[in-house]
Formats: structure tokens, C-alpha cells, sequence
């Protein structure tokens, strides 16, 4: 056999016995249970068919809208009640926006402290020069 980068295959002569594993019958004691209590896969999965027919129709009833937020500029990703016009869920989170908002406004509020400070600091020295 050759060998490829210095590995070679290994060779055996003798081959282990293999084991078939038979799995003997347990014996399983009886069990009666109450009619509420009995599992019953048939059951579930008609509730799960039930479920997602719900979903589906509630889906029908939603609208999805794109709004901007006029505090921070950014997309808000909304679904909306067809019914109700209410919101039911919103990308960003209001509380999300209303932080945003604080710390944009924040933001432009040391900006303009440091522009005015900058044109104070300006002004100063040629109001001394006046005075002398």
C-alpha cells in the first residue's frame, strides 16, 4: 500500500465478534386512567390545525405600516389592527424611541454649548484689547 504524507492505514487481522442486540418483551402492568387524563395524539394535533387557522385569520385582520419617528428619524416597523387601528407590536420599542430621542436632543444641546463657548472664548480677548 502507499502512503500519502508519511500516514499509513492500519492493518488488522482479526475482526471482533459483533453483537446483535435482541431487545427482549418487558412486561408492562395496565393502565386505566380517567377520560380527562388520557393522552390522546388525535386530539392535539386537530387543536394545533385549530391554532393555526386562529393565527391565519388574525393574521388577515393585521396590517403592516413603515412610519418615521419625527424625534429620532428612524423607521418604525408597526402591525396594526384592520379593525381597531390599534398597534399591536412595534420595532423599535417606544420606550426604545423615547431614549433615542432624550439622547439625540442631549447631543445637540452640548453642541450648541460648545459652539457658544467657542465664540465666547473668541470674543473675549478682543474686548480686552479695547479696553486697554
Amino acid at each position: 500500500m502507499e502512503s500519502v504524507s508519511g500516514v499509513r492505514p492500519v492493518q488488522t487481522t482479526s475482526q471482533a465478534p459483533v453483537r446483535v442486540f435482541v431487545p427482549q418483551e418487558r412486561q408492562v402492568a395496565r393502565t386505566e386512567l380517567p377520560e380527562a387524563k388520557v393522552v390522546n395524539a388525535a386530539a392535539r394535533v386537530a387543536e394545533t390545525g385549530r391554532k393555526a387557522e386562529d393565527q391565519s385569520q388574525a393574521a388577515q385582520l393585521q396590517t403592516k405600516r413603515v412610519v418615521r419617528d419625527d424625534a429620532t428619524k428612524e423607521l418604525v416597523f408597526r402591525t396594526v389592527s384592520a379593525s381597531t387601528g390599534q398597534v399591536i407590536s412595534q420595532y423599535p420599542d417606544e420606550a426604545i424611541l423615547r431614549e433615542r430621542a432624550y439622547r439625540a436632543n442631549q447631543e445637540r444641546q452640548d453642541r450648541l454649548q460648545a459652539v457658544q463657548q467657542k465664540s465666547e472664548s473668541v470674543e473675549t480677548p478682543a474686548v480686552q484689547e479695547r479696553k486697554v
